[in-house]
């Protein structure tokens, strides 16, 4: 069965991801395109790469030579306009991995009611906040998984300064814990580092961003006595080995968020997190056995400080986040896709 996916996000393939850091969303759309590979389908991949190559059992094409595909079953990821470039398909799909706007321009609003794919979301809450015009097609949850190199079974090192994860957005959340961190929880330890892993953040003074991320920037290199720092982003396979560097990841999270992609990965590794009940957060870990979610300020510093203090908490959440069953595999989640399709 041939399977088609398309993006129009940057030009990747599935070798990509070992050679630079790529957001969830490319990571989902190459994870998904090898695993049904493995499982025996045809599968082509057309995005922005700029020559055709078979790489991992998957053909990554050009978007600008395919201007009338022909498949079995088409896989629209994130921006339902790419439903143009399709002559004939049995089964179309939108698949949304992250928050989009993409899906409520008039573009992508006029190729979805042409087309009326199956609409891939990431969970319940995910389906549940879909904007109305795609409450009317027929809704299917398809969770993401996670790469295996999240699966490795280390052991976490016992570090003689206690050391907090941070993955967010800078706009999403970043600033309000710096402000926690800088008035309690560094009071508290004042030992401790938070490393904050960005891509914007990072950037050499050459590059242009906004001016509120300038603001939240300068914020975290003030801070730099308090123990924070600022860290470029990893591969993937060289973040999974640092992540056992660390004792908790904060995720302060927001209400849009769908898939909480990196909180899945800390959590498969066997990362304990403190984090906010927003968005997808509750659909990732389970609050008192993972880690804990609150939206309580003052609960939500204590339980970093017993994090990051407390050993045998530590060991306890650790293993329970390891062991825990919302871990999938991306064989599992191409098996569930495959359910879709016949």
């Amino acid at each position: 069965m041939l399977i088609t996916i398309l993006d129009n996000s940057i030009s990747y393939s599935s070798e990509t991801i070992n050679r630079k850091p790529l957001g969830s969303s490319q990571k989902c759309v190459i994870n998904l395109s090898v695993a049904l590979a493995n499982r025996g389908h045809t599968v082509k991949v057309v995005n922005k790469i700029k020559e055709s190559i078979f790489l991992d059992g998957v053909l990554w094409s050009p978007l600008d030579d395919s201007l009338s595909i022909t498949t079995d079953i088409l896989i629209v990821h994130q921006d339902p306009e790419l439903f143009k470039y399709v002559l004939k398909a049995k089964k179309k799909f939108l698949w949304l991995t992250s928050t989009s706007d993409l899906i409520l321009r008039k573009k992508g609003l006029y190729y979805a009611h042409e087309n009326k794919p199956i609409v891939l979301c990431q969970g319940e809450r995910h389906g549940i906040d879909l904007p109305k015009f795609y409450q009317k097609f027929n809704n299917k949850i398809l969770v993401s998984g996670v790469s295996d190199c999240f699966f490795s079974n280390f052991s976490f090192k016992h570090q003689a300064i206690p050391r907090a994860l941070v993955t967010t957005h800078p706009l999403l959340g970043l600033e309000w814990l710096l402000d926690l961190w800088k008035k309690d929880i560094s009071v508290k330890i004042p030992w401790a580092e938070l490393h904050i892993y960005s891509y914007l953040l990072s950037k050499g003074p050459n590059i242009k961003v906004s001016d509120e991320i300038n603001i939240v920037s300068k914020k975290a290199r003030d801070m730099n006595n308090e123990g924070v720092k600022i860290k470029t982003p990893l591969v993937e396979i060289e973040m999974a080995n640092e992540i056992k560097n660390y004792r908790v990841h904060i995720y302060p999270s927001h209400n849009k968020e769908v898939n909480a992609a990196t909180l899945a990965e800390t959590q498969s590794l066997g990362l304990p997190a403190v984090a906010r009940p927003l968005g997808a957060v509750p659909e990732k870990m389970t609050n008192g056995i993972t880690g804990y979610m609150t939206l309580d300020e003052k609960q939500f510093t204590d339980y970093i400080v017993r994090l990051l203090s407390d050993d045998s908490l530590f060991k306890k959440m650790s293993k329970s986040a390891r062991e825990s069953k919302r871990k999938r595999k991306w064989s599992i989640v191409a098996e569930e896709f495959e359910a879709y399709i016949l």
